[in-house]
């Protein structure tokens, strides 16, 4: 586990996900200086890595707390509340899924992950009409996830469009063929 989170972090400074401490005393003052407006941030990604090593290991209360944190420190990155839905959506707490992927989408609403996500959990909750909105919203811009069609279809079924669950059944198997 250790070793696998020290491989996370060395990704993390090698790609600039994560800041790596200034050595000279003139890039440190450099350093400080920027380094104010953007520690609440470098923070927010550093709680945000260390989530990473325990969805691996599905340690799903774990990456909560720490995706919890870096909201916490950034309430301003849609990511964040979109992958702690996901964590959520994992632990089968469907409420608290679905107020972090509304909150991915209040700031950003083309966000497609969390449209997809959100839609799960409405189906999930059996809100199966908002769920066809987002996945409306998903399918009519991303053509290439079969799992939405397949999950649409299910709902189009359900409620009796059968001609638009097996239009969207024939998308998902075409996609799934390829």
């Amino acid at each position: 586990m250790r070793k696998r989170l020290i491989s996370v972090v060395l990704f993390a400074i090698l790609t600039g996900f994560m800041a790596v401490p200034a050595f000279s005393q003139a890039d440190n003052a450099k350093t400080k200086n920027k380094a104010k407006g953007n520690d609440k941030l470098r923070i927010s990604r550093e709680f945000a890595l260390f989530s990473f090593s325990y969805i691996e290991d599905k340690d799903w209360q774990s990456a909560d707390h720490y995706l919890s944190e870096a909201i916490a420190r950034d309430s301003s990155v849609g990511f964040y509340y979109d992958l702690r839905g996901n964590v959520r959506v994992a632990e089968r707490m469907f409420k608290d899924a679905l107020a972090d992927y509304t909150e991915a989408l209040r700031l950003d609403s083309t966000d497609y992950d969390a449209h997809s996500g959100r839609a799960k959990v409405y189906y999930a909750l059996k809100e199966y009409d908002k769920a066809l909105i987002d996945l409306s919203f998903v399918t009519s811009a991303d053509f290439t996830n079969a799992e939405n069609y397949e999950l649409k279809a299910k709902i189009e079924l359900l409620q009796g469009n059968c001609a638009e669950a097996q239009a969207d059944m024939e998308k998902a198997e075409k996609l799934l063929s390829q």
